[in-house]
């Protein structure tokens, strides 16, 4: 038992130092040496990974080599942690319990996010006041209002989980005071449109019988929802650069989400293994399915796509329809804000460990 704790203590300090690290970026005191301690958190979460091995199956190391060594060479080239330390948190959980994880995670981003706005108000940090519309938008020492407002939502999203077999008017409710409140303080409408939307989910799941999620056609396309999105990402950003009428509203909508979209796409091809994307300032590329594809190429791509696909059939399987709207808004997400990507913002990422280390109990939804 001493021996269990001890190891579980090497990936828990690694966590918390690596959500840490991608925190607390705009912070004076520790924004010089955040890359230090990031990279500190993995080489704790690595030797967890190595002293647990002994328990990995042949075909499972085979499959952690594969994608560890795709990784890797990814990163070598285009300089991103982004999979590379996704793959080595997702691996990390064949004995640790998911629902573990986001208990001690919202703990730890709960917690954070009150020191980081302290700070903010200390002026002990670079971040800076936006303005949009004559309105100011707070990143509350965050890298960016919209960061700030994706916190907010992850944090609802996770409790939401752990409250998910007994959803309350009451959740309701509170999500209906966080979406004033990041408006009046962030301006995120990607982060408010996506409260807004569970908050139809819940609605329908507390009131509704969840029939209609049981279609043959409402099945496939959330099955398929991560393959849909990233198809609309690109005929939406074609249609956009031909100049048709709508794609050119929606552009405005995004505030040029579009535009930048078309820019990327003009500019790199789509690979195996990714390009390497600059990206500077207000040169950024917010769409996540088109950044995963152009980023990280096709493989990565198609690791997501069948990790998202198997999850959800899984969360069919189970009837575990609030975690199914939860994955399902998140993608929807995915759409306006590439953070979804990032396995320590989106913590629901590290879900498909059961994937991994747990059979199903059912046959594959037909």
């Amino acid at each position: 038992m001493g021996k269990t704790i001890s190891t579980k203590s090497l990936f828990w300090l690694g966590y918390f130092l690596i959500i840490f690290s991608d925190m607390f970026v705009m912070v004076n005191l520790v924004s010089s040496i955040v890359e230090y301690i990031n990279v500190f958190g993995l080489i704790l979460i690595i030797f967890y990974n190595f002293i647990q091995s002994s328990s990995y199956s042949w075909k499972l190391i085979i499959i952690m080599l594969i994608l560890f060594s795709c990784s890797i060479f990814s990163y070598f080239i285009f300089n991103d942690f982004i999979i590379l330390k996704f793959l080595i948190l997702l691996f990390s959980l064949k004995k640790i319990d998911f629902d573990e994880l986001v208990k001690k995670d919202v703990i730890i981003k709960i917690s954070l996010t009150l020191l980081l706005i302290l700070l903010f108000f200390l002026g002990l940090t670079s971040s800076q006041v936006f303005v949009r519309e004559e309105s100011l938008r707070y990143s509350l020492g965050f890298t960016h209002p919209n960061v700030a407002g994706f916190y907010f939502m992850i944090i609802a999203f996770e409790c939401i989980y752990l409250n998910r077999y007994k959803i309350k008017n009451s959740y309701i409710f509170y999500l209906m005071v966080l979406v004033i409140i990041i408006n009046i303080l962030t301006g995120s409408r990607s982060s408010i449109i996506s409260l807004i939307l569970l908050l139809l989910f819940l609605m329908y799941y507390r009131y509704g019988k969840c029939k209609i999620l049981n279609f043959k056609i409402i099945k496939f396309i959330s099955r398929n929802l991560f393959l849909i999105l990233m198809i609309f990402s690109f005929v939406t950003t074609v249609q956009y650069q031909n100049g048709v009428s709508w794609a050119v509203e929606l552009n405005n909508i995004l505030s040029e989400r579009l535009s930048l979209s078309s820019l990327y796409i003009s500019k790199y091809n789509i690979t195996l293994f990714g390009n390497n994307l600059i990206t500077r300032g207000y040169m950024t590329l917010d769409n996540s399915y088109i950044y995963l594809i152009l980023k990280f190429g096709i493989i990565s791509c198609g690791l997501y796509y069948l990790l998202y696909r198997k999850k959800i059939i899984e969360l069919y399987q189970n009837k575990e329809y609030v975690f199914l709207f939860i994955l399902l808004t998140l993608m929807i997400y995915g759409l306006m804000e590439s953070t979804t990507l990032k396995s320590t913002y989106n913590i629901f990422l590290l879900s498909f460990s059961t994937i991994l280390f747990k059979k199903s109990e059912k046959e594959e939804l037909k």
